[in-house]
């Protein structure tokens, strides 16, 4: 469990992996902005699989980091009425982590057809969609607890999180 000593430091900590979490759902949508022809559907999901093994190293660490760490435990005991639930949001850590498990083993299955590319998009769209609502709630924790004006050079600092554009294939 973490002190409160340095709160930003950690709110800091935390908005760095989510906009590395985010930068890595937008690599994949850009991915997915362009439907292939079935023969190239195995060499697109090849690349995929590469982003998506390193979301899914991130999202471990991050999930480990913001668990481990108590966190979230420490934004909300500085929160004098808090508004979020801790025990959702970890519940949503574990949901993630099976979901983004599915998704790279259902892009090594069905990899050949355009039936299963639009099928696989629509997951991912499905999870990107999970993954931001829920880093929107832990930065609402984050916000309120760990305040821009608990560290100095940090008063314009934002944890914002904006959704990726959804390509028209995951509609």
């Amino acid at each position: 469990m973490v002190s409160a000593e340095k709160p930003w430091a950690i709110r800091k900590g935390i908005q760095a992996q989510h906009r590395e979490l985010n930068r890595l759902v937008r690599a994949v949508h850009h991915r997915l902005d362009q439907p292939p022809e079935a023969p190239m559907l195995d060499s697109l999901f090849t690349r995929l699989l590469h982003k998506l093994r390193k979301l899914q190293t991130l999202l471990q660490r991050h999930v480990a980091l913001v668990e481990q760490g108590g966190y979230l435990e420490v934004a909300e005991a500085l929160v004098p009425s808090p508004s979020a639930n801790v025990t959702m949001l970890k519940t949503q850590h574990r949901e993630l982590i099976v979901a983004i498990r599915l998704l790279i083993v259902v892009a090594e299955v069905e990899s050949d057809t355009p039936r299963g590319w639009k099928l696989w998009c629509a997951r991912f769209s499905k999870f990107s969609r999970m993954l931001l609502a829920h880093e929107a709630a832990e930065n609402r924790i984050l916000q309120k607890g760990f305040k821009p004006s608990d560290a100095p050079g940090l008063a314009d600092a934002r944890l914002r999180t904006a959704p990726p554009r959804i390509p028209p294939c995951c509609r």
